[in-house]
């Protein structure tokens, strides 16, 4: 099986990373995925009926009881830095 294959690629699924940066303490990272998939579901209220949407803890979309979207969160933090640094 070639690596686009087993990526799904051709079959409509869609694979994004965003690098971000936040202005705030790295002990605030758990609150970001909440933040991250309330936003999500906020989004696609504006697409699907809002009651279909559902967020299944800690990590993952649902619409209509079907996993749409994962949210994954990776930092790195610097010996005594208190704040985020990307790499």
């Amino acid at each position: 099986m070639g690596a686009a294959a087993a990526l799904g690629l051709g079959t409509g699924n869609l694979f994004a990373t965003l690098l971000i940066q936040p202005l705030c303490p790295i002990e605030r990272s758990p609150q970001l995925g909440f933040a991250i998939g309330l936003s999500t579901a906020d989004l696609l209220g504006a697409y699907v009926a809002a009651a279909d949407v559902k967020l299944k803890w800690p990590n993952d979309v649902l619409v209509k009881g079907k996993k749409i979207a994962g949210i994954l969160i990776e930092a790195c933090q610097q010996r005594h830095a208190r704040h985020w640094r990307w790499r």
